[in-house]
């Protein structure tokens, strides 16, 4: 956890910048410093679990003789998990589309994705285009679009630690994970020096897929095409590693990837896979963010992921080639048809339902599933697209909305008006 439940941003610690609500705060911090007002942070998945939690804000709020209506509490991450801070004016930040078949989600409307909770009467979306947002009686939550492009992450001065490490970089082999360690980057502490040779890209080295892995998301694939790897008999004979960046985590989050590491250990060459066939990743600071494209050949999302728009992104904004499966067009992903992104396209050859248990009972969605086929497909078009190197990408298009071209001037109106 951070070093308190509510910290200043100088105090606050990043485990992962890059996607999910993590990703959204440190995109949208600069500008929310830039307002005149008391600014802080909380670390998720917690908001204020006691009373002794929330004393430092009511001391703060003590000192500045403001009362508790006019303080504006931002609600980044999933639409699901959105919880309300009493007394106070909550405002949504959003970066998902609930884009997957819903068949049935306990008796709470929150479980549906659409829906936030009646203290909730604005929401600023990190995407292209309106949502449609409602509140449980059926009212519409007024949207304010950030803007086109807006999020696009800039990189810093590249900075080294010992031994040559790039500082905020953290990889661990499958083989070298721990969970206390992977816990610990809650708390600011870098994860031990990757073993040499793990994501090296030389002839002879896997050449690793990024793939994200939104753990909010209950139809995830990550681990399905985990799966698809280790159905091959020798998958590094492929010439291609898995790189699984976990993000929008939870107390559960260590667990979960204890279980895929178990079924790599289950494979005939468990011992090869665990040292250098499969990865975990996160990117903690922006120092680290050129490195990736040297890094990783590719990543590989799935166009129902609720946040595949912010991902896309991000990731095509570094200059990572993007690999979407369940589309097969731009169109579908919400792109104009004659933009020059170079994408490479997998509509999914099954599906299934996958169950997964809420605080409003259990959650079951359709989601795509890659075959043994499409994943053989898709080792080949990254074996032959590993000696080209990746194109710096300009920020995704508009999906034809009306957006705003000032996005301070929209948070100066909203949160301090």
């Amino acid at each position: 956890m951070q070093p308190a439940s509510l910290v200043r941003p100088s105090r606050a610690v990043f485990n992962q910048i890059l996607l999910g609500g993590q990703g959204q705060l440190h995109a949208l911090l600069p500008l929310l410093e830039r307002l005149d007002g008391d600014l802080f942070l909380c670390a998720a998945p917690e908001i204020f679990l006691t009373p002794e939690s929330f004393e430092p804000l009511r001391k703060a709020l003590r000192r500045k003789s403001v009362p508790e209506h006019e303080i504006v509490h931002l609600r980044f991450g999933p639409t699901r998990y959105s919880c309300v801070l009493k007394g106070a004016r909550n405002k949504s930040v959003i970066a998902e589309r609930e884009n997957r078949d819903l068949y049935s989600s306990g008796m709470s409307p929150f479980a549906v994705g659409d829906v936030l909770p009646a203290a909730f009467s604005e929401a600023f979306l990190l995407l292209d285009a309106p949502r449609g947002l409602r509140l449980p009686d059926g009212t519409r939550v007024t949207e304010h679009l950030l803007g086109p492009g807006f999020g696009v992450p800039e990189a810093a001065a590249a900075e080294t630690g010992p031994q040559g490490v790039l500082a905020g970089l953290d990889i661990v082999a499958a083989g070298d994970f721990d969970a206390t360690a992977w816990e610990a980057r809650r708390c600011g502490i870098s994860l031990p020096p990757l073993r040499e040779g793990v994501v090296t890209t030389a002839q002879g080295r896997p050449a690793p897929i990024l793939v994200p892995w939104n753990m909010a998301d209950p139809g995830a694939f990550a681990t399905n095409l985990l799966d698809r790897y280790l159905d091959e008999a020798d998958p590094l004979a492929h010439g291609v590693a898995l790189a699984l960046m976990p993000f929008n985590e939870t107390f559960e989050t260590p667990a979960r990837i204890q279980a895929a590491i178990a079924a790599i250990k289950r494979h005939p060459q468990a011992q090869a896979l665990l040292e250098r066939g499969v990865v975990f990743v996160s990117v903690a600071t922006p120092q680290a963010l050129p490195e990736l494209p040297g890094l990783f050949s590719s990543f590989v999302v799935d166009a129902a992921d609720p946040e595949f728009g912010w991902t896309v992104r991000r990731l095509c904004a570094l200059g990572l080639r993007p690999v979407v499966f369940g589309a097969e067009s731009l169109e579908e992903i919400g792109l104009d048809p004659a933009s020059d992104l170079d994408i490479d396209f997998f509509p999914f050859e099954l599906s299934d339902v996958v169950h997964q248990p809420s605080p409003f009972g259990a959650i079951h969605v359709e989601a795509g599933r890659v075959s043994r086929r499409q994943f053989r497909a898709l080792l080949a078009a990254t074996t032959e697209r590993h000696e080209s190197q990746p194109v710096l990408l300009r920020p995704l298009p508009s999906a034809g909305a009306r957006l705003p071209a000032d996005p301070l001037g929209l948070l100066q109106s909203l949160v301090l008006g």
